[in-house]
């Protein structure tokens, strides 16, 4: 709702002729009159802290109800519920001066807003949960019309659930007074930034820094943060370098000192190790072309008995076998063999299961001729069962 009092004829255009005094009158006497006060307990929610329980609307004449925080600038006191089940802008309670009494408007919500009246005369414990929230002021993402609140309704919106207090003297009564309570914030409470991040924003030094050279600035904080953590103190700074002292080169005077030392930058040879390589890969290609083109076949040695202190030798020796003689029992008559078995291959074979083929074939050609046959042997079958 925008921020102006709820509708009254005697806000329209009354054509070129100016309004009477007593119309004005009457008017600035429903604005000076009193209203009753509006408080909303919380009666049960999964989003507001437990801290939080009564919303205090004193002093207001409109409050709005949403997820998200109200627009900057904006002086009208919003009631957030962050939740999905909510809507950015969810619902407006404002004072109608016109009919004299508090009212409700959901806004277009998409969940929707429900309000139960305090004259159901059913027991809460008996009613359904649709029941306990009572009636959807309307459709969704469609706007309501103004539904009047009155003492001890209950005012549902997501999750969290108000009873309606209302107070023609004034005067909180001992369910909605703030006594050991806690207020539910009404607009954008700032956080609270830590101690140490205040005073050192605070702080004289950090501020002349800050506004002079804010190089200079981070400098020094990582200064500071070097000897925070590492405990050691970090170099000046250039500017600290007295303008009469020159600088000295030691490195340049290491070097003029030691010629033989290897260079500093690490990854770069030096001169004399560029030398050494030179001279080890010209060595190396001297001695390749010095040696023939042509290299003799390597020849095995000639086989040698196993000599006397060889562990298998000496196993075989305690088993009783003597160089020269086969291993075996010495009943077995000299059946021990003593040279190996040959390997004779059968070329006219093709191998298990083959016996039925032309024995004269060749392996390659093997596999084709039993497919021939196949064919042929089914040919003829086929043939046959014809005739």
């Amino acid at each position: 709702m925008p921020d102006y009092e709820a509708y009254d004829p005697a806000y329209e255009w009354n054509g070129d002729h100016d309004r009477s005094p007593s119309s004005l009158s009457s008017l600035s006497k429903q604005n000076s009159e009193p209203r009753p006060t509006l408080r909303l307990v919380v009666l049960r929610s999964l989003i507001l802290p437990q801290k939080q329980t009564v919303a205090v609307l004193d002093g207001y004449k409109e409050a709005q109800v949403g997820r998200d925080v109200a627009p900057a600038g904006s002086e009208t006191p919003r009631i957030r519920l962050k939740e999905m089940e909510v809507s950015k802008y969810h619902a407006n309670v404002y004072w109608d001066s016109a009919r004299r009494e508090w009212a409700v408007v959901d806004m277009g919500s998409k969940h929707g807003t429900f309000l139960r009246s305090s004259s159901s005369s059913f027991a809460s414990s008996s009613l359904s949960e649709s029941e306990e929230r009572g009636i959807r002021l309307s459709p969704p993402r469609v706007a309501s019309m103004p539904k009047a609140l009155h003492h001890l309704d209950k005012l549902s919106i997501g999750s969290t659930t108000f009873l309606v207090h209302l107070h023609e003297d004034s005067l909180p009564c001992a369910d909605c007074a703030l006594t050991g309570r806690e207020e539910v914030p009404l607009f954008v409470v700032p956080k609270k930034r830590k101690k140490e991040e205040v005073q050192a924003v605070t702080s004289e030094p950090a501020l002349q820094l800050r506004q002079h050279d804010p190089r200079k600035a981070l400098s020094s904080l990582k200064r500071s943060l070097l000897q925070r953590h590492n405990g050691f103190e970090a170099p000046p700074p250039k500017s600290s370098i007295p303008s009469g002292t020159s600088y000295v080169d030691r490195s340049a005077r290491r070097r003029a000192l030691h010629t033989s030392s290897a260079a500093d930058t690490p990854g770069i040879p030096s001169s004399h190790s560029l030398t050494r390589i030179n001279s080890a890969v010209r060595a190396t290609h001297s001695e390749v072309d010095r040696k023939p083109s042509s290299l003799p076949e390597p020849v095995s040695a000639p086989p040698t008995p196993l000599p006397s202190d060889n562990i298998g030798h000496r196993l075989l020796m305690k088993q009783g076998w003597q160089p020269g003689s086969t291993l075996g029992q010495p009943e077995s008559d000299g059946t021990a063999l003593v040279e190996p078995l040959e390997v004779t291959v059968r070329k006219n074979r093709a191998g298990l299961g083959m016996s039925a083929m032309d024995n004269t074939d060749t392996l390659s050609g093997a596999s084709t001729n039993w497919r021939e046959a196949a064919k042929r042997r089914r040919f003829e079958d086929l043939r046959a069962g014809g005739e």
